[in-house]
C-alpha cells in the first residue's frame, strides 16, 4: 500500500457567487502507512489471495467524506459538479486503486 488520500467536498464552492472559480472536491496530500506493518501485511496477503488482477493491487486509498459525491457517482437530481471528479483524482494521483 502507498497510503491514503481524502477526496471531499468543499462547501466553500457551492456558495453562491461567493464560490465561484473555488474546485468543489479537494484532495488531501497522501498519508503514508507505517512501512514495517504495511510491508508484512502486503507479503501476507501475496501468500493468501491468487496471483494477477484478482489478487492484491497495492497504490492510493481514496478515502471520501459521502458514498455518492465525493466518489464521482453523478445524478441530475443534485448539484454535486463532480462529473470530472474521477478523472481529476486520476490525473493528481495516477496510482489510485481505490475509493
Amino acid at each position: 500500500a502507498e497510503g491514503c488520500v481524502l477526496v471531499h467536498r468543499n462547501p466553500d464552492a457551492f456558495i453562491d457567487s461567493e464560490g465561484e472559480g473555488l474546485s468543489p472536491y479537494l484532495i488531501s496530500r497522501p498519508v503514508l502507512p507505517h512501512p514495517t506493518l504495511c510491508d508484512n501485511l502486503v507479503s501476507e496477503l501475496q501468500n493468501t489471495l491468487p496471483a494477477g488482477l484478482d489478487g492484491l493491487r497495492c497504490g492510493i486509498n481514496c478515502t471520501t467524506d459521502s458514498f455518492y459525491s465525493s466518489q464521482g457517482r453523478t445524478s441530475n437530481a443534485f448539484d454535486d459538479r463532480n462529473e470530472n471528479l474521477v478523472q481529476q483524482v486520476m490525473e493528481e494521483i495516477p496510482n489510485a486503486v481505490s475509493f
